[in-house]
């Protein structure tokens, strides 16, 4: 995902105190699937801070909320760090196994794809219960339907309310948001910030956001 999707809550978070707030994507073709990007993305910290890592808090939309669980189950972020995962298909994504042979999509997503097919190698390595102080935002219509009536049940036009669950993290539904804005739409960025509002508001200067 390109940071430029994430840039208005990136600037959210530094009014609210975060600094420096460290906005990155990834390329999900490239090799290694999701492990892989979260091993990049390890190594990219510890460039960052070549000492030890601060206490961090860490967002991540769609796919991006599995590499930060992928980081936080193999100990790359510190154990206290705060998740918080929008529109993530914490249990796969059902288009993922329909389109998981198709060539096009095998080309966009590489590896990726295949990690988040339903009960993929990848997904079964996670643990099921979700550490301490996770905030798991998703979206629908609030219906049997949502925005796509080819997906099962109420859905943000990607991912299907039911493949968001992640037991164990708060869950806040923010309803008749679409999947590619989550990380743009005002009311999204609101309800991040005040869940880390408490943590940005009395941050130690240490205190840093991916």
């Amino acid at each position: 995902m390109s940071p430029a999707w994430n840039r208005p809550l990136a600037r959210d978070l530094r009014r609210l105190g975060y600094d420096p707030v460290l906005n990155w994507g990834y390329l999900p073709w490239r090799r290694g699937g999701i492990e892989g990007i979260a091993e990049r993305t390890c190594r990219r910290l510890q460039r960052r801070f070549p000492d030890r890592l601060p206490p961090l808090d860490a967002v991540g939309h769609s796919m991006g909320g599995l590499v930060l669980r992928a980081m936080h189950a193999r100990g790359y972020l510190p154990a206290e760090t705060r998740l918080v995962t929008l529109g993530s298909p914490h249990q796969g994504a059902r288009r993922a196994e329909v389109f998981k042979d198709h060539p096009l999509y095998r080309l966009l997503f590489g590896p990726c794809g295949q990690d988040l097919r339903p009960c993929s190698p990848f997904l079964q390595s996670l643990p099921d219960q979700a550490p301490p102080n996770c905030l798991n935002l998703i979206s629908g219509r609030g219906d049997e339907v949502g925005f796509r009536t080819r997906h099962q049940g109420d859905n943000d036009g990607v991912v299907e309310v039911q493949a968001t669950e992640w037991p164990g993290a708060r869950r806040l539904f923010i309803p008749d948001v679409r999947h590619a804005w989550l990380t743009l739409h005002p009311r999204t960025r609101e309800a991040v910030c005040t869940y880390l509002q408490p943590m940005g508001a009395s941050m130690a200067p240490n205190q840093q956001p991916i």
